[in-house]
């Protein structure tokens, strides 16, 4: 049986894969033995949504290769399970693909150190999609709307304009090495768009002061409420 390649298809390393499956709108499950399977049900879903049906999502489940402290990487840390995580990955041609991870709390006995396992490929704690789709998905968004790039990934509007705003702080530490400038302007430009829509609703509270204002010079017996 061929797995599929996890780093080569979600760009995630240090995990493998557990269990691979595909869950339709209805709740049910088939799971899927290999790459041929996984190609199969990628053009099987493809003729479903080009008659307006389909829906289904692909599933997989992956865990930590080693075990590790990650604050002094003794081997006898103790992983205890906290959540379990869904987090969108790069998809299958129209085939949405999702990874399952468990979230662990970790207690070494060594340092004696405990801690939340932390997920390398995940912008922020809090991310709802891998690094890898994140950068794409901000690719995307130079040349597509908000809401175009939304309904092409599956993610929700909020989703797509966080991940276009970390987007400067991901590259940061790199950009400040080469040009501090271009940061500088990254952040300035963030700025200014967070300033537009209040700059947007204020311009006629304004322009009716500055009216008020002239015409109180011209006739400063008259009251105006502004």
């Amino acid at each position: 049986m061929q797995t599929i390649p996890l780093y080569q298809t979600t760009g995630i390393s240090d995990f493998k894969i557990r269990r691979i499956r595909t869950v339709a709108r209805s709740g049910k499950t088939v799971e899927i033995e290999g790459l041929d399977e996984c190609r199969k049900t990628m053009k099987r879903e493809e003729r479903l949504l080009d008659r307006g049906c389909g829906g289904r999502r692909l599933i997989i489940t992956i865990e930590r290769k080693d075990a590790v402290c990650p604050d002094c990487g003794s081997e006898r840390a103790k992983y205890y399970k906290a959540q379990m995580r869904l987090i969108q990955c790069h998809g299958f041609g129209r085939l949405k693909a999702y990874v399952e991870v468990d979230v662990h709390r970790i207690y070494c006995p060594d340092c004696g150190e405990m801690s939340y396992e932390h997920l390398p490929f995940l912008a922020n704690p809090r991310a709802r999609m891998t690094r890898a789709l994140e950068k794409e998905v901000v690719a995307m968004r130079r040349r597509m709307s908000i809401t175009d790039v939304a309904e092409t990934y599956g993610l929700s509007r909020r989703t797509v304009r966080g991940a276009e705003i970390r987007a400067p702080e991901a590259t940061a530490d790199k950009d400040e090495k080469t040009n501090p400038a271009r940061v500088d302007n990254r952040f300035a430009i963030l700025f200014a768009s967070r300033l537009a829509t209040r700059n947007d609703a204020d311009a006629d509270a304004m322009k009716r002061a500055s009216h008020a204002k002239s015409s109180l010079r011209r006739h400063p017996e008259t009251e105006f409420g502004l």
